[in-house]
């Protein structure tokens, strides 16, 4: 039975009717979808007076199956439930009485429909409406009048009327409406002024002119679609943009290469579909990947996501025109190639898609590499893989990971149980993204646009089974224009020489000595704390950086006690609620007097956590350094400092010192990869990189799980010709290891301005394999 004959409001809620004792179905308020976002939630209500059992059915369609949405018992006369839409298609569903319940019919759910007495019926639509402007309104002066075309696209079962705002003084006033049944509509629109003109898209129940409240009061019950502004621009003197090519990019040609002259830096491209009357789209800002400008071409890529506008590419084709800020360039048509291969499998295996409601940019992944091992993500994009494996304690996920574009919300991998559909948070980690607190928080620690980052998780640790999928995600809902890539994703065992390594895993034993043969100069100083002196010990070294022979200015080989009465440098071990140890580490040059020790101001102070036991440690190439950092420092006017971790080899009698400055404070070279590479003599090359580049960067102030890769490190430095390839190759190379902080303090007398603070704790070392 079809509602027609009154019209209801309650609390914003349309409701349609022909009786009220009648029993029939209802929708709440009309939901929302745009572009970037097609899901929406509304509820749908039901009035039950039949006297028996009934339920909501929804009608098959899209190859989706017939299907009960809700029922209540004849008892219940007022029922309500939340339906969220994935699409702007239409949702039809069924209000039905049933004599028993239609889950119990022993012929089956379509017996139960078709002998089910129909009680009443509607089609449920999501609100959808756009406004654009493509054609910028250009001026020579600003009191010229200028006339552009404002095209509306509206779906839904409400009417749509453009607003303008009031301006200047003029009221609020309605410029054009359209009924549900004429979707797309163009007008005219001619500016008197420079002022922007500002026009909201709505959608109404009634025409807002026949409002008895007036027309304010109906602009207040409309629902917002779309807003835009219309600004006059002053037609430039320079040269219009040219486009001279549009060819399908991207290995999966859904991207746009446009080439051409005359392009500007913060130009836009405008995109519609090829036939009469389209609505225009808008790439600005981050939605446009790259931009290069030459002196004899401009290129600008632009990957195609939305799934419709793929569409539209595949079949009547795109137009585009590139928009230097109100100058137009020439319009280019094109349609995406028909005989593009499919996307091959990932590293064997097919790419599926997760589901519809969450994998929205379906069609905007690519999968390359010489062995079809990585997979890149352009959109808003969920994706499963089979992948037949058992989980053991021992299982270890690993891959590599790089974001190259804007940072979407959630990015990272996880698993689906084999006989289970979905996969659960428990089972996901979270590696990058700004939405957090999703799944595992273990490893959310990439930096974005920072290169590779290789991670080794062991998933083992958090659960066990039979896997049927691995899981891609990287969520997009809000469209900021992101570019991510996971490469090379492998399930490996632990091996017997893999996990652990290292003399004391975790800090667990309090165990230290001063080092007394540094670089071939004795400390000024014997340090020994120790709870069990027939263990190893760790190692501690003060000394003025002038003793490496780097030109720092000062003398060689100066050094103090640590935890001395007037000592700048202490250090303590805390007991941590983890277990083991917290080992704290500090030099204040501003409030201890730097004329009573060595090195002093003006001189760089190295204070270093040294483990030299390098036997226990497994190869460069094979090793992990993980610990929990927590690092403050105050340094004023001239004065540096830095926080280090280390690892020093020796190969073919050459000394490699290298050392991560994971946050460092009015240090050179900020903006580089590499602060220092060079030989110091002839047997030893010391070499300090920037850590903001290798995702080995701690915040100030605050704790911190800093993990190092050194293979992705080493690998780096032997790629760009720091160290030899031979740190590779060489079987028994073993490494050691250090954390360190170091400052310099500039006053000219009396007490200084430099300190650092550094506390860590559950220090590991492991293999990787």
């Amino acid at each position: 039975m079809k509602k027609t004959t009154s019209i209801f409001f309650i609390l914003g809620m349309v409701i349609t009717q022909s009786s009220l004792a009648s029993s029939y179905l209802f929708f709440g308020d009309p939901c929302v979808v745009s572009e970037t976002n097609q899901q929406c939630m509304t509820v749908i209500n039901t009035v039950n007076n039949s006297g028996k059992k009934t339920c909501l059915w929804r009608a098959a369609q899209n190859g989706k199956p017939l299907e009960i949405f809700h029922c209540q018992a004849a008892s219940t006369i007022n029922s309500s439930k939340n339906w969220t839409k994935t699409s702007v298609n239409y949702d039809v569903f069924e209000m039905k009485s049933h004599d028993s319940w239609p889950t119990q019919d022993p012929l089956g759910l379509e017996h139960a429909y078709n002998t089910g007495t129909l009680l009443d019926t509607d089609q449920l639509t999501a609100e959808y409406g756009k406004i654009t402007a493509p054609n910028v309104c250009q001026i020579s002066n600003p009191s010229e009048q200028c006339t552009t075309e404002i095209f509306a696209n509206k779906l839904g079962k409400l009417n749509g009327c453009i607003w303008r705002k009031p301006t200047n003084g003029k009221p609020l006033e309605i410029f054009a409406c359209n009924s549900v049944a004429i979707p797309n509509y163009s007008k005219n629109w001619t500016k008197t002024s420079s002022t922007p003109d500002d026009f909201v898209f709505m959608s109404h129940v009634g025409w807002p002119t026949q409002d008895p409240m007036g027309l304010n009061h109906a602009y207040s019950q409309g629902i917002v679609l779309d807003e835009m502004t219309i600004q006059a621009n002053i037609v430039s003197t320079g040269p219009l943009p040219e486009i001279t090519s549009v060819t399908a990019g991207c290995k999966h040609r859904y991207c746009l290469n446009i080439r051409g002259t005359d392009f500007a830096a913060n130009a836009s491209v405008i995109v519609r579909e090829n036939r009469i009357g389209s609505a225009p789209s808008t790439f600005r800002d981050n939605l446009i990947y790259n931009r290069s400008f030459t002196t004899n071409e401009d290129k600008f890529v632009v990957p195609i996501v939305d799934m419709s506008r793929q569409a539209h590419f595949r079949n009547n084709g795109l137009c585009i025109r590139v928009n230097n800020n109100g100058d137009l360039s020439n319009e280019v048509c094109l349609t995406r190639p028909a005989n593009i291969e499919p996307q091959p499998p990932l590293m064997g295996s097919p790419v599926l898609s997760y589901d519809s409601q969450q994998d929205v940019h379906a069609d905007s992944y690519i999968v390359k590499g010489a062995t079809n091992n990585v997979l890149k993500f352009f959109g808003n994009s969920w994706k499963k893989v089979p992948m037949n494996y058992t989980v053991t304690p021992n299982t270890i996920l690993e891959f590599d990971f790089k974001s190259t574009h804007q940072e979407p919300e959630i990015t990272g991998i996880g698993f689906i149980l084999q006989g289970q559909n979905n996969m659960s948070f428990n089972r996901f980690w979270q590696i990058f993204g700004t939405d957090i607190n999703h799944g595992n928080q273990s490893h959310r620690n990439y930096v974005n646009q920072s290169g590779f980052k290789s991670y080794r998780i062991s998933i083992g640790e958090v659960f066990t089974g039979q896997i049927s999928h691995i899981v891609f995600i990287s969520d997009e809902d809000t469209r900021v224009g992101q570019s991510v890539i996971f490469q090379s994703p492998n399930l490996i065992e632990e091996v017997n020489n893999s996990g652990p390594s290292g003399w004391d895993y975790g800090l667990t034993t309090r165990n230290i000595r001063s080092y007394v043969d540094f670089n071939g100069d004795d400390q000024l100083f014997d340090f020994i704390d120790e709870t069990d002196p027939s263990t190893r010990h760790y190692r501690i070294g003060i000394q003025n950086e002038a003793g490496f022979g780097h030109g720092f200015p000062g003398p060689n080989g100066l050094s103090y006690m640590p935890n001395g009465s007037s000592s700048p440098s202490t250090i303590n071990w805390l007991s941590s609620s983890e277990g083991g140890y917290t080992v704290e580490m500090k030099t204040d040059q501003y409030t201890f007097d730097e004329v009573n020790y060595q090195p002093g101001r003006n001189m760089f102070t190295w204070f270093a956590f040294l483990d030299k036991n390098s036997d226990t440690n497994p190869h460069p190439m094979d090793t992990q350094v993980s610990l929990d950092v927590k690092y403050n420092e105050y340094n004023t006017g001239g004065s540096a400092g830095r926080m280090i971790v280390g690892m020093d080899l020796v190969l073919d009698g050459v000394w490699y010192e290298i050392e991560i400055n994971t946050y460092m404070k009015q240090w050179q070279h900020y903006d580089r990869e590499v602060v220092f590479s060079d030989f110091v003599g002839t047997n030893k090359k010391f070499i300090n990189i920037n850590g903001r580049f290798f995702n080995a960067e701690v915040p100030l102030n605050s704790w911190y799980s800093l993990i190092i890769d050194w293979e992705y490190v080493l690998n780096w430095l032997i790629d760009n010709g720091h160290i030899p390839s031979g740190v590779r190759s060489s079987p028994t190379l073993k490494p050691s290891l250090k954390v360190a902080i170091e400052n310099m303090s500039k006053s000219t007398s009396g007490t200084g301005s430099g300190v650092t603070h550094l506390q860590f704790k559950n220090l590991k070392v492991d293999a990787k394999r």
